[in-house]
């Protein structure tokens, strides 16, 4: 069985891992495909069923004829090199965050972002070096530069496993994001299919 699931290099990272040791017990003849979702929803590959499921934390209100499950939640940190010369504090003072430079994670190519809206309201401006499609170059450019990233929790403490950086929590409150698995309801009622979701679900409780 190959399962072909549209999903980001956050969610490779964060929870495939698991993912893929559970089939390894549970089911070592299922192979999974992961191929980017590209900042939306794969609405025709879901509905030709090119993809099987679909999975991020930026899909907005669904079409009819698609379903969904929540994943999991994440709120939002701040990151930087664990050497940077001015960043230091647990928590940044909305000066220091908005003195720094920053790259940001654009899966729509763009430099739109809550986090300079929000300083934005507060009378300042974010500056943006370099905006990234991918989640996972950041935390190696971090190790490199002086720039700040403002990126997912879970992300920010898998970097931290791997790379010399630090975490700090931000001056202002970005909304959290949802993560969740969408599918189109002609596998509703498909066994294989279900037990898959089921495995993702519970791996994600987990996280």
């Amino acid at each position: 069985n190959i399962f072909h699931i549209a999903t980001t290099d956050y969610f490779e990272q964060v929870a495939l891992p698991q993912v893929l040791k559970v089939l390894e017990t549970e089911a070592p003849d299922v192979t999974l495909i992961a191929r980017p979702t590209l900042g939306s929803l794969p609405k025709a590959e879901l509905e030709n069923g090119d993809f099987d499921l679909a999975i991020a934390g930026f899909y907005g209100d669904l079409p009819e004829g698609f379903l969904k499950q929540k994943l999991f939640d994440d709120d939002f940190i701040c990151v930087a090199r664990r050497e940077h010369p001015r960043v230091k504090k647990k928590t940044l003072s909305l000066e220091e965050y908005a003195e720094e430079k920053h790259i940001l994670i654009s899966m729509q190519g763009d430099l739109k972002a809550k986090s300079s809206d929000l300083l934005a309201k507060k009378g300042k401006q974010q500056q943006f070096r370099a905006g990234l499609s991918s989640f996972l170059s950041p935390g190696w450019i971090l190790t490199k530069t002086n720039y700040l990233l403002t990126c997912p929790r879970k992300l920010a403490r898998s970097y931290e496993e791997h790379l010399p950086i630090s975490l700090h929590e931000l001056p202002i409150e970005i909304p959290k994001i949802e993560v969740i698995q969408v599918w189109h309801e002609r596998h509703q009622r498909d066994a294989a299919h279900a037990w898959l979701r089921q495995v993702i679900q519970r791996v994600c409780q987990t996280l």
